[in-house]
């Protein structure tokens, strides 16, 4: 808060695993003569001499093994696509404090303006200070515990707090929140810091009063974290009264780390206040450095202190610290564009929402030599007539021997203003930005922004965390949003920001947050070479492990592909996106293994709609054992069995390309491998299942579908039975289905903490949710381990609700760890899972979802008076899954909001050639928001706007 009037400024082998075992009546083998001549599956090899003589070794157990990053290679035959830009998504969101809701929690006291917004994320906790509140909230959304601040320190008599700071330091696992507490006449002022005694946030907390001094406004403290040290700074205002009070000086004290962590009042450096400087910022690190950074703007001295030199951005180093009584600090001034105040951002009502902004720095981050710092500046948007209140953003490398500027822009919308922004950045330097919006025709926004760090200066993906309900008219605006990095998942981060949240009460600002990550987009599978569904398998494994795959470049996730025990050889099928280079890196957690890698096909940006997904509820089509679409019997050495999977299982006879199965080799004689190809194609150099004498090993396929509608088994040698369960299928061009979503790795279920280990006969309905999985996902990509296993059994997953299905999805004996790659649809957003016999542990990780594309909404205007006569445009926009409009749908038109929603004319509309179709709504007379609904016949996809009346 700054003080009013101061300043106007897949191939494999596998586990021995025990299939469930059905009566069988019939007994006859199929013979070489009864199969088709073998065709290839599309996996073409880099050498395909090579690769069969490699896989020979791996049969005789005479392999090496390949570490660490593996190329992906691609074919002269077919060029594997450039990989489609990464995009934003929104994995959770939900609103966070409101004035009205701190009110309620702790007085009246609690009822001021602006509310300095900042958001910190720890392994399990989201907390949020605003004012004199600090909240803390599950990563769900729910509010769990709140403190009122004046009371949470120790301050002197009729002291009030504010100006917040919390941060959570991943290094320490450790909160620090900090702030100032002034008197009622505004003279007398107090820093105060608190830390977590653990990173529970709910828990314990240490408290410490720092600098006090009579007559000084410490304002706006600003708190930095690195390795060995904190930093706060602030600038201090002097004088008789709040009226008067004049800049004195911005100051610096470091503190020593450890004394805070060990709960004992900080050793501390105090750098005596600079008037030439104004507005540190130190540093939030997101990796270790000894060095906190602290970067000030010099780039404005009409309106800011600046020292001469100036346009330059002041990047001051502090090292040493006061333990060892020898803190330093060095500036150097790199030279930026100049900055300027920017113009009071617009809204609808006419009212600016700020008044007499300044262009001060706001938050910094630095992360493995890059330091980004945001703050609010004036610029001109192209095409635009008017100066706006823009975002901006530098760059700074602090790896050489003097710091650079990489980075140096505005971040600016035609006709919008864009205020306040924080930034942070993910694990692989991805930045993300949070900050408010708003217009002469939308209210107080809270959004958000990436850059990919691929793509520098180039903004993308600006997503609305919570729309503003009405024109702001409280007393002050900001001056601060949130960003954190999530420390359980680093590829995602949290973004914080403030928004108009009453319809009815003009005053009562609110804030919102989201769960974001970079991801690729939308995307359909193609049944040919490239680089992202795999059949790996590891063999003469030396210790039990786990086997990670994820795109080189990226943070190694909390997940796995692969699990076994010692001396275990297993497959599972992996799909991962490739990182830099085209690659992905294998970790392997223990112990050594050898490791097989072969590929079945890629996933890309639409092109049409083949390739598109159909999920299915899991259903058996094949069984040797019991004669079911075959003659019973093993299948022979060197032998071809041809499957009807069209038409089947829920397969249709018409419209695929390719089917998702769960093939298992049960009771083979000898060992040796099975391969799965299209029927009338020839047999690939490749292998989906590997197995030795008497085991029983299943693994996920995916497979073209061939001539007839079939697909061809080939035993490699010894006899054995096949068992293949559907469970959804891949569309050709004329059909469609949904879009493949990836996702960062993440855990769902791990039933050994806490102990919820899956008994006999059990089952488990595990909810996806939409923190993992966006709104209309249809099913999923999972992988799924069993581990400590108390008996032979299976298990099944399937969408809950649905009725436990005829297959198995995991087949083991007692004592072993088997994972499985899984597709399931999903049961009201959740999945079952059935345990047959005996205990087991299971593990749940993510790895993406299927969803049809949404209908989207826009009206014009959003905001009407209750007039009962004046309309506005509502138009959705409907497209197929594979990316073109959709014409000639119909879609209807509803309202929801009760006696605030007024009338809908021209529902239902048929769209255009340009898949729009556009309706008119009329306001009632009375105010409030009314949510409009446009449901599409077609699919069924829906989308909602809301249409606000005063």
């Amino acid at each position: 808060m700054l003080l009013a009037g101061l300043l106007a400024v897949s191939a494999g082998l596998a586990p021995p695993l025990a299939v469930d075992v059905w009566a069988s009546s019939r007994a006859t083998r199929v013979s070489a003569a009864t199969a088709g001549s073998p065709q290839a599956l599309p996996f073409y090899p880099r050498d395909q001499k090579a690769y069969a003589a490699k896989k020979q070794l791996v049969l005789q157990d005479k392999a090496g093994r390949r570490q660490g990053v593996v190329a992906i290679a691609k074919t002269s035959r077919q060029p594997a696509r450039a990989l489609a830009p990464l995009t934003e998504q929104k994995l959770a969101g939900f609103p966070v404090m409101d004035l009205q809701t701190q009110v309620l929690l702790h007085g009246f006291d609690q009822a001021n303006s602006p509310p300095d917004t900042q958001l910190a994320a720890g392994p399990t906790d989201l907390v949020e200070a605003d004012n004199s509140t600090l909240s803390i909230w599950t990563k769900s959304g729910s509010l769990v515990k709140s403190y009122d601040l004046n009371t949470f320190f120790p301050l002197p008599s009729g002291f009030v707090f504010t100006d917040p700071r919390i941060l959570y330091d991943a290094e320490s696992a450790r909160w620090f929140l900090s702030g100032l507490a002034f008197d009622g006449a505004n003279l007398d002022s107090e820093v105060f810091i608190g830390v977590s005694v653990t990173s529970d946030p709910t828990g314990a907390w240490k408290t410490f009063p720092l600098a006090f001094t009579a007559g000084v406004i410490h304002d706006q403290p600003m708190t930095g974290v690195s390795t060995d040290k904190v930093a706060i700074s602030w600038n201090d205002f002097s004088g008789t009264s709040a009226n008067t009070a004049m800049f004195s000086g911005a100051q610096t004290w470091v503190l020593q780390k450890s004394d805070l962590l060990a709960g004992v009042a900080p050793r501390h450096f105090a750098f005596a206040p600079d008037a030439n400087r104004f507005r540190f910022v130190p540093a939030l690190s997101l990796t270790p450095t000894s060095t906190e950074w602290i970067v000030y703007n010099n780039a404005d001295c009409a309106a800011l202190v600046c020292t001469t030199g100036s346009p330059t951005v002041g990047v001051i180093a502090i090292t040493g610290t006061p333990a060892g009584n020898n803190v330093a600090a060095t500036e150097q001034d790199p030279a930026i564009r100049p900055t300027a105040a920017p113009p009071s951002p617009r809204q609808p009502s006419g009212t600016p929402v700020v008044a007499d902004n300044d262009d001060r720095f706001l938050s910094a981050v630095w992360q493995d030599g890059t330091l980004w710092m945001s703050g609010t500046d004036a610029c001109m948007p192209t095409g635009d007539s008017s100066m706006r209140a823009c975002m901006r953003l530098v760059a700074i490398s602090t790896s050489g021997a003097t710091p650079t500027v990489t980075q140096d822009f505005d971040g600016m919308s035609n006709g919008v203003d864009l205020y306040y922004p924080a930034v942070t950045l993910d694990s692989s330097g991805n930045l993300f930005i949070a900050y408010s919006e708003s217009s002469p025709s939308e209210f107080p926004t809270a959004s958000a922004v990436d850059i990919r760090a691929a793509a520098p200066g180039i903004f993308e993906n600006a997503i609305t965390l919570a729309p503003g309900l009405a024109s702001y008219g409280g007393t002050r605006w900001g001056d601060y949003s949130g960003a954190a990095r999530d420390p359980s998942n680093p590829n995602t981060v949290w973004v914080t920001a403030e928004y108009q949240a009453s319809a009815t009460d003009p005053s009562d600002w609110g804030t919102a947050t989201g769960k974001v990550t970079i991801q690729p987009p939308s995307s359909v599978f193609t049944a040919i070479t490239s680089a992202v569904v795999m059949n790996i398998t590891v063999t003469k494994t030396t210790a039990a492990s786990f086997l990670t795959v994820y795109p080189t470049g990226s943070a190694k996730p909390l997940a796995s592909n692969l699990n076994w025990v010692r001396g275990q050889t297993i497959p599972n099928l992996v799909v991962v996106p490739v990182g830099d280079s085209d690659q992905v890196t294998f970790f392997n957690a223990a112990g050594s293994t050898d490791l097989v890698v072969d590929l079945e096909g890629y996933f890309a940006a639409p092109s049409g709609p083949a390739g598109e997904f159909q999920p299915l509820a899991p259903a058996r089509i094949l069984d040797t054992r019991t004669g079911d679409a075959a003659p019973p019997g093993k299948l022979g050495s060197a032998q071809t069995l041809n499957l009807q999977v069209t038409g089947r299982g829920g397969v249709p006879s018409s419209g695929v390309s390719a089917v998702v199965m769960n093939v298992t080799a049960a009771n083979p004689s000898t060992a040796g491998f099975l391969t799965v190809f299209p029927a009338g194609a020839p047999k690939p150099l490749a292998s989906n299942l590997n197995f030795t004498a008497g085991e029983t090993v299943p693994n996920r396929v995916v497979v073209g579908v061939g001539a007839g509608g079939q697909v061809s088994i080939f035993n490699g040698q010894g006899s054995t039975n096949v068992i293949a369960d559907v469970s959804g299928y891949f569309t050709d061009s004329s059909a469609s289905g949904q879009l493949f979503n990836p996702l960062a790795p993440l855990r769902l279920l791990d039933t050994r903490s806490p102990k919820k280990t899956l008994g006999p006969g059990g089952s488990i309905d595990l909810s996806i949710g939409p923190s993992s999985v966006l709104a209309g996902a249809t099913a999923v990509i999972l992988n799924v381990t069993v581990t400590n296993t108390a008996a032979s059994s299976f298990l099944t997953v399937y969408p809950t609700g649905t009725g436990q299905p005829l297959a198995s999805d995991l087949n083991w004996v007692k004592g072993k760890t088997v994972p499985n790659l899984v597709v399931v649809g999903l049961g009201g957003g959740s999945i079952t899972l059935f345990n047959k016999a005996g205990s087991a542990d299971v593990i749940v990780d993510i790895f993406g979802f299927f969803s049809p594309p949404a209908a989207s909404l826009n009206a014009i205007p959003t905001s009407l008076p209750a007039d009962g006569s004046s309309t506005s445009k509502v138009t959705a926009t409907i497209t197929k899954s594979d990316g073109p409009p959709q014409a000639g749908d119909s879609v209807t038109f509803s309202t929801g909001g009760g006696a605030s929603c007024g009338t809908i004319a021209g529902s239902p509309m048929t769209t255009d050639a340009s898949g729009i179709a556009t309706v008119t709504y009329t306001a009632s007379t009375t105010a409030g928001s009314c949510s409009i609904t446009a449901t599409e016949a077609i699919g069924n996809l829906s989308g909602s706007i809301a249409i606000t009346q005063t």
